[in-house]
């Protein structure tokens, strides 16, 4: 008896993780191609077919202020070496909610030998307002926004209330960013990650003085000056500032709650002599950075509240 019982509990974690996996599962076509009858977007539409990025105006409620969604697998896009073994309708399967409350996803695991380790490739992100780069098709959808684009100076408050339900077998973080401009510039200079949840933790080279507001506190590093190690990826005209929060772990129930205040965030970069009041929000970006994986996310709030001085 207890033999059986021992090879019970052996085995029964085999069967959880199946289970996860054959729901998500990119070959499960069936169902990625629901996105009609579900109000889904989805990048596959059967075995020979799959967009490596689409966006989409988010139907608002109550508790969601996105404006427009966006999927982006950009690591097949500036060629880091995934794109080798990218397999349409079988290496990458999103689905994104229209209303902008979550996505479920299942990306193979992916290695660029010539960077010698794995590479982010996918972005799954809600806008609110607009993206830095000016020519951004989807830029369209965060037009009608009152608050954004909006310079740094003209930000009294600025407040960010984020809880949403993340679980993943795999690798990812979930996190913040802004891409801020120079007034009359059509690209970014700038991109700033707030990184919460994370089982990927790679850093920068150059550590920062740690950024607190008034209920958390990052771990700063930085690219600033090695920007043209990037021109290969066409990256190089801006740098990163990569920050981990000190204290949020990983939750086994999946539930995680952000309420932060963003102004102390830009008083931070305003004093490091990172960006002047001048510099441009276009506006605020939340994403799911995955490398490899299965998982699903449902966001239960998203909501901003900004100030003008």
């Amino acid at each position: 008896m207890r033999k059986i019982l021992l090879i019970i509990i052996l085995i029964f974690p085999f069967f959880t993780a199946y289970s996860f996996a054959e729901k998500y599962a990119v070959e499960n076509i069936d169902k990625f191609k629901m996105n009609k009858d579900n109000k889904l977007d989805c990048n596959i539409y059967d075995e020979n077919f799959s967009r490596t990025k689409y966006f989409g105006q988010v139907s608002k409620n109550e508790n969601i202020d996105t404006d427009w969604y966006l999927f982006d697998a950009w690591g097949i896009k500036h060629k880091r070496g995934i794109e080798k073994k990218y397999k349409h309708g079988k290496s990458l399967g999103v689905c994104i909610k229209q209303d902008g409350t979550g996505f479920y996803y299942t990306a193979v695991k992916s290695y660029s030998a010539r960077a010698g380790k794995k590479q982010s490739w996918v972005n799954i992100t809600s806008l609110i307002g607009k993206r830095a780069w000016t020519g951004s098709s989807g830029n369209r959808y965060g037009e009608t926004n009152k608050d954004f684009p909006i310079s740094i100076g003209e930000i009294k408050k600025f407040q960010l209330a984020y809880d949403y339900n993340f679980k993943s077998k795999g690798t990812y973080n979930n996190n913040i960013t802004f891409f801020l401009r120079h007034p009359d510039d059509v690209k970014p200079f700038i991109e700033i990650m707030l990184k919460f949840d994370a089982t990927a933790r790679k850093h920068k080279k150059i550590r920062f003085k740690n950024l607190k507001t008034n209920n958390y506190e990052f771990i700063v590093w930085s690219n600033k000056g090695q920007e043209s190690k990037r021109k290969i990826e066409g990256l190089e005209y801006f740098f990163s500032i990569d920050s981990f929060e000190r204290n949020t772990k990983i939750n086994k129930d999946g539930n995680y709650s952000i309420d932060i205040n963003l102004k102390q965030v830009f008083d931070y970069l305003v004093e490091r002599k990172l960006v002047k009041n001048t510099d441009i929000v276009p506006g605020i970006e939340v994403t799911t950075e995955i490398w490899d994986g299965i998982g699903e996310m449902k966001i239960k709030k998203l909501k901003y509240e900004i100030v003008k001085e």
